[in-house]
């Protein structure tokens, strides 16, 4: 969850505290579906479907589709600017066949992703995690309608949640968290 105070609460600051967050109002980023996800509500689809990922790619390899969609999506959660090797990593000591593997499932991530995130090639559908990308990397400014910005539950946000909170030129920024309590590693966190 992120909590954004806005700019001009309509409650008065209570004397004795320099930071006053009763009128903090839940935010949970439905501003990257304003600004981003309406625009790919046509193509916007729960998850990669392997199929897809075949047609696209012209291939009936299976094995190469998934490698595919798992760079796609770590990718995709990450902080990153550009997908890289980094995205489909390999073991150490690992074999040059599995390097040139990796070259062509970055490769295909890299084609995917260009048309996932093109609002008019409805060949690909975009997840929601692919328009929260893009409103990341679109590298939005929340200082003009908020002074702070509180990420609640900040061991289950994965980097690019982060990265759009801590990326903030001037805001305040405040994470709040316990690695105690992390749930959704399973989603990038």
């Amino acid at each position: 969850m992120v909590y954004i105070e806005d700019k001009e609460p309509e409650l008065p600051v209570p004397a004795g505290f320099e930071v006053y967050i009763d009128w903090i109002r839940q935010q949970d980023f439905t501003s990257a579906n304003a600004a981003i996800g309406k625009d790919y509500r046509h193509k916007l689809a729960p998850n990669l479907c392997l199929e897809d990922i075949l047609e696209v790619v012209r291939t009936s390899d299976w094995s190469l589709a998934q490698d595919i969609r798992i760079a796609l999506h770590a990718y995709v959660i990450s902080a990153d600017k550009e997908i890289s090797y980094r995205h489909w990593p390999l073991p150490k000591g690992a074999a040059s066949k599995d390097k040139d593997r990796q070259a062509i499932v970055t490769h295909h991530a890299k084609q995917l992703w260009l048309q996932m995130s093109d609002l008019n090639n409805r060949n690909v559908s975009i997840t929601h995690d692919g328009y929260f990308k893009l409103f990341q990397l679109s590298q939005p400014d929340l200082s003009s309608r908020y002074d702070i910005v509180l990420l609640d539950e900040a061991q289950d946000s994965n980097p690019c949640a982060e990265a759009i909170v801590i990326d903030q030129p001037r805001c305040r920024v405040l994470l709040a968290g316990d690695p105690y309590q992390a749930i959704y590693q399973w989603r990038g966190a």
